[in-house]
This record gives C-alpha cells, structure tokens and sequence, in this order.
C-alpha cells in the first residue's frame, strides 16, 4: 500500500513502504553495488511513491564520501572526449556516483586548481584523460585518492591505467600504406601538447624505418 506521508518523508518511511529494515535502506542508498538488483528496485520503487529525498550533505558526513568522480580532460571540444565521458557517466550514474569534468586545457595554472580541489577531498576518485597527474608529489608516489588514467599510459605511475594503442595502430596504418608500394608517405601532426599525438608519430616513424623509408613530409595543424 502506498504510505506517502504529509510531512517530508524520512528513511524510516521507505523501509515501512518497502517492506524491509532501515539498514537495509540506508545500505542501499549509500552503496548501491553491495546489495542486489531487486533490492534496488524495490527501494527505488518506494523512494519514488513517497517522494524521499536524500539528505546528501549529511550522508556524505557520516561516510566520508561524496560519491563523486573527477575526470581531468585537456580539451572537452575534442568529440573523442565527449563520447568517452558518455561511457563513464553512464556507468557511474548506476552505481549512484555523480561526475565532474575538469577541463584544463594543458594550463598548470588550471591543474593546480583542481589539484587543491582534489585534496581538499570534494571527490573520492580521479580520471586521468590528460596524459599526466595534477596533484603534488614526488614521481611514483601513490595519490593521495584512488586514481586511474585514461587512453594512454603515464610513464612510472602507480596507479592503473586503460590505455588506447596509438602507437601500434599508427604502425599499421603507415606499414599497410607502404606495402602497396607506396614511398612517399605524409603525416598530418596535431599539437605537440596532445600526449595521444607522440605516440602515434612514433608509430609512424617505427613503420617507415622497418619499411627503409624516410620521413617524406611532415605538416602540423
């Protein structure tokens, strides 16, 4: 039966119209991903009839969490950013996490003030889509919050990484030009602050050598 209250309906009124504990309720709101799917729905499902709204700032005080993750990008005009944004939030939304987007555009100054946002622990996860961290250290040491990069790999960091293959795949592509015989084999280079441009001009270079070729014709946008 629906128990929508008058006043602002409260924790305990979701698990009296779920029909579960309030430990139950409270466990998934704060963390989604430890209780099951159908748990969810029927949580979901009361919090809707009743129209609860959590109180986030006092959740977040009590777990010290935000359940919030930033994502560090160098240019969000770049479409290929845009689509992988897309993918993270999705996933982060149905895990009951929200999504920053740090758009730094390679400017230290704008890094460093992310950096502070960082450890002043506004988030409780970083995204690396920009080819270095932001926060302070000395090289290898460990963030001080959980970090991943993106799309490609930070030289000697100690954190994971899912990097996209630029350089073997530019390999290829300058490998399958040169066997069909072609000798005079161009590359358009984007700018030397793209960290996804080095590698990928390395593979270029790797095939033209194996190839006995020379590098014929060079042109930066």
């Amino acid at each position: 039966m629906d128990q929508r209250v008058s006043r602002k309906p409260t924790i305990s009124d979701v698990a009296r119209q779920a029909g579960i504990s309030t430990a139950t309720v409270s466990r998934t709101l704060a963390a989604p991903e430890k209780v099951t799917a159908q748990t969810r729905a029927i949580v979901m499902e009361a919090v809707r009839k009743i129209g609860y709204v959590p109180n986030l700032a006092a959740r977040n005080l009590r777990t010290n969490r935000t359940r919030t993750i930033l994502a560090v990008l160098p240019d969000l005009g770049n479409v290929f950013f845009s689509r992988v944004l897309r993918g993270i939030s999705d996933t982060l939304v149905a895990q009951g996490y929200s999504l920053i987007i740090a758009d730094t555009r390679n400017n230290a100054a704008r890094e460093a003030q992310y950096a502070e946002f960082v450890l002043a622990g506004r988030v409780d996860g970083v995204l690396l889509l920009n080819g270095r961290s932001i926060l302070p250290g000395r090289k290898g040491a460990v963030p001080a919050v959980p970090t991943v990069s993106l799309c490609e790999r930070i030289p000697d960091a100690p954190f994971p990484h899912v990097e996209t293959e630029n350089r073997e795949s530019a390999r290829q592509m300058t490998a399958y030009l040169a066997s069909l015989g072609h000798r005079s084999i161009g590359y358009l280079r984007g700018p030397v602050t793209n960290v996804l441009e080095h590698e990928r001009f390395a593979g270029y270079k790797d095939a033209l050598r194996a190839a006995l070729l020379r590098v014929s014709a060079m042109i930066r946008l």
